[in-house]
């Protein structure tokens, strides 16, 4: 199954586990350390990870940087959990990701992938994407992230029909609803992939901002070319065809 195909059948599992709750959803457990040991990961017959180890303390921010093509963006689905390691040795709070059912994952993790998939659907739901989230919740966080204009532009707001695969928007608008949906709910782990893609300069000052008033609740990883994350991130690691260089 393709890495997005995974992603998509993660986040179906996820309707079933949050359609069963019934409280708002705000503020969840404590920040979870990350700990890569030994991690090996083959890629169309090509070892892109080799005995890669890297720990992350709880509350952290880590960005992970290197070239294209240098294994980025997979790992940080490794750590999803959207795709299988070789050598399976993940840990979250020292226990092994695979040993962790679907509905822990889906508590421990907020995900925002680099082609954000949106659905036929409102945007008030491809937002809470079945989690109890109420429209007071919404729209505190879109102040925050300064997408208020962003959600007033449509005379129905948060009823406005998404079309499936967004036909509907524009990258930019596709690229906020992913935030709002990664954003809306605070969980242990918060796992960014470029999140700086089409967005101006203002609103990715706003992320910036919202992601140091949060960074002691939540561990952070980042992938990004961007320096505007720089005053936000703790630890870079520079990803280089299965090697890494703390910097």
């Amino acid at each position: 199954m393709s890495s997005s195909g995974s992603v998509r059948l993660r986040y179906e599992k996820c309707l079933e586990v949050w359609g069963n709750a019934t409280q708002p959803f705000h503020q969840t457990e404590e920040p979870a350390s990350v700990e890569l040991d030994s991690l090996i990961y083959e890629r169309e017959g090509e070892r892109l990870f080799d005995n890669l180890s890297v720990r992350i303390s709880p509350g952290n921010c880590v960005a992970l940087r290197g070239a294209n093509g240098s294994g980025k963006s997979t790992l940080i689905g490794l750590i999803y959990g959207s795709q299988p390691a070789l050598a399976p040795e993940i840990l979250i709070n020292g226990i092994q990701l695979s040993s962790l059912d679907i509905s822990t994952r889906c508590r421990i993790f907020s995900f925002l992938p680099q082609d954000v998939m949106v659905f036929s659907d409102t945007l008030r739901n491809n937002i809470a994407l079945g989690r109890p989230v109420t429209d007071e919740i919404i729209e505190t966080l879109c102040e925050r992230l300064g997408m208020l204009n962003f959600l007033h532009q449509w005379p129905q707001q948060l009823d406005t029909l998404i079309k499936e695969g967004g036909r509907n928007i524009s990258g930019g608008e596709r690229q906020r609803i992913g935030l709002l949906r990664t954003l809306v709910v605070r969980t242990p782990i918060l796992l960014l992939d470029e999140p700086e893609q089409n967005l101006d300069l203002q609103a990715l000052q706003c992320l910036v901002t919202y992601l140091k008033e949060i960074k002691d609740s939540c561990t952070c990883l980042l992938v990004t070319h961007s320096e505007v994350f720089n005053e936000v991130i703790d630890q870079t690691v520079e990803i280089r065809r299965g090697n890494r260089l703390l910097l």
